[in-house]
């Protein structure tokens, strides 16, 4: 989950955010493709890493998909003003707000990879 996070951040600071000063569509099409295939990780992936918390005890798995989903409620409901704020403060340009985006990504991507080294340690392929 964390690897996906941070590719996805990656590829807004990679791709996307070059796109706004040097358009081209064979670019607009390779950041898309690449961006769903990593964004699609990113959603998808959240509630059953979620539940693989749960170690065996289903009566905990509810209580821990609800914190999981108060935690996203919280970022969704803050971030939004905030890129609005940028965005009225930058005008016609998107530059802010895809380093705010791509910004978040990996700071979101930092703080899952730092939860699994405490979770399970450091090593890569080790099952939690």
């Amino acid at each position: 989950m964390a690897m996906v996070t941070g590719f996805s951040g990656a590829l807004v600071l990679a791709f996307w955010l070059p796109l706004e000063f040097h358009t081209s569509k064979g670019g607009i099409i390779a950041f898309a493709l690449l961006f769903g295939f990593a964004s699609g990780g990113f959603v998808s992936l959240g509630p059953p890493c979620v539940v693989s918390l749960a170690e065996d005890r289903v009566d905990e798995i509810g209580f821990k998909l609800g914190g999981f989903c108060l935690a996203i409620a919280l970022g969704a409901l803050t971030g939004l003003p905030i890129e609005g704020a940028i965005k009225d403060r930058e005008g016609d340009r998107f530059t802010e707000l895809m380093c705010f985006a791509g910004a978040s990504m990996l700071i979101g991507s930092f703080c899952m990879a730092t939860a699994r080294v405490f979770k399970g340690g450091a090593q890569l392929c080790k099952k939690i």
